[in-house]
């Protein structure tokens, strides 16, 4: 007789006699009660604390989202995903106007003229973020994410915190981030920059979730890694807007800003790139801790035995037989 199970057996034997409680639940369940908290705070005064606590509530649950929509065929992790992408393009337009305020008080531009030209077209813009803002939540769904904050939190227990399966997830997601990268050095670009960000904080947002104790050792750099990309990507998103006020201000004045908004951009990618290019990069420091080898064979069968849980109508008999 053959000493190799057959795969079916494989998965079987990975699979826990009951599904374990994950920190998944209770995180979730407390993202999705702070998005209704937030929003109401927002409605009535769109501070910039409440836009930014709403966008991160809403941020995690649909980070956890993503990581769900990979292992349960439930169609509500999606339909959530969607639900929380409008607000959140709405508040990113607040976002950046309050963000691009603090550096043009940082930057120390001596231009009267065109910091208060700079001043109105934000003012213009962030008028017209909250009433995009305010249109969306009004198709918000409220009676549906309260369905949700019910029925949603629960399913994510089948998620093992620091399991095989979260384990797989991280790297997908580090896949992901080590592309990003890769393609953002070689092409140098600014839209590849910003999308190694988005890439990065989804790699962060993974491990934060599903991986808390590799986040306790790794939350804090990669925060720092995130906030550097960040502030290019603010930077860049101010020099746009100077250049869209041509030819309202003069090459004189731009140039000026430029000379202004350049150092400090320069010094962040350089921060960046001093900790995560060549020898001392933390890229493979991060893949060297998720699963390779057999590792990664195990953790692939944990993956298809949460996956077959959710498919399984009677999952405590299935784990028995």
């Amino acid at each position: 007789m053959s000493s190799k199970l057959p795969q079916a057996a494989l998965i079987a034997a990975n699979m826990p006699e009951e599904p374990l409680t994950s920190i998944d639940s209770s995180r979730l369940t407390k993202w999705m009660h702070s998005v209704l908290i937030e929003m109401d705070a927002v409605r009535k005064h769109f501070k910039p604390r409440n836009v930014h606590d709403l966008r991160v509530a809403l941020r995690r649950c649909r980070s956890i989202a993503q990581g769900l929509t990979e292992l349960d065929p439930d169609s509500a992790w999606e339909r959530l995903r969607k639900e929380t992408k409008k607000p959140l393009d709405a508040l990113g337009g607040l976002r950046d106007t309050e963000v691009m305020r603090g550096w043009i008080g940082r930057l120390h531009v001596n231009d009267k003229s065109s910091t208060d030209l700079l001043l109105a077209k934000l003012n213009e813009s962030e008028r017209a973020a909250i009433r995009r803002t305010e249109k969306e939540f009004s198709h918000f769904d409220k009676k549906q994410w309260r369905k949700w904050t019910h029925q949603l939190p629960s399913r994510s227990a089948c998620i093992v915190s620091d399991g095989p399966a979260a384990e797989l997830l991280a790297l997908e997601r580090w896949r992901e981030a080590w592309a990003a990268h890769s393609y953002a050095f070689r092409t140098r670009s600014k839209v590849s920059l910003h999308g190694l960000r988005i890439a990065l904080k989804h790699f962060r947002y993974s491990i934060e979730n599903f991986l808390p104790a590799r986040n306790a050792e790794w939350g804090g750099e990669l925060k720092r890694f995130q906030d550097l990309l960040g502030d290019i990507h603010d930077l860049d998103v101010l020099w746009a807007t100077l250049v869209r006020l041509t030819p309202a201000l003069s090459a004189t004045v731009r140039a000026k800003w430029e000379a202004a908004i350049q150092p400090q951009r320069v010094s962040r990618l350089a921060a960046y790139r001093a900790k995560m290019t060549g020898p001392k990069s933390r890229f493979p420091v991060w893949r060297a801790a998720l699963p390779e080898g057999e590792a990664l064979e195990r953790a692939r069968l944990d993956w298809l035995a949460v996956w077959a849980a959710f498919l399984d109508p009677d999952y405590s008999h299935s784990a028995y037989v």
